[in-house]
């Protein structure tokens, strides 16, 4: 009866390291999918982060019918730049 019980966990441990490489190569093929069909995916949250850390909030408002993106940060007087056609508010205003 004991040896039954030790078979019965080795072949546990043995699954379970089985599973262990499967899973990580499906991590591993997932998160190159996601990176293939949206670089930029990676590229926007390492921006979000910096942009939490100095400071900056950003959102949406809607004016005249159009949805209006704007970030804010600093202190003192308002200031409002307008991009360039084409451009975002991530291109030019280093």
């Amino acid at each position: 009866m004991g040896t039954a019980s030790t078979v019965t966990k080795r072949q546990k441990r043995r699954t379970g390291l089985h599973c262990t490489p499967m899973t990580i190569g499906l991590m591993v093929l997932i998160a190159a999918g996601v990176f293939y069909f949206r670089p930029g995916i990676f590229v926007e949250q390492v921006q979000r982060f910096r942009e939490w850390r100095m400071g900056l909030r950003q959102g949406w408002v809607l004016l005249g019918g159009q949805k209006i993106h704007y970030v804010l940060g600093g202190e003192g007087k308002p200031l409002v730049l307008v991009h360039g056609l084409g451009g975002t508010v991530k291109t030019g205003f280093h």
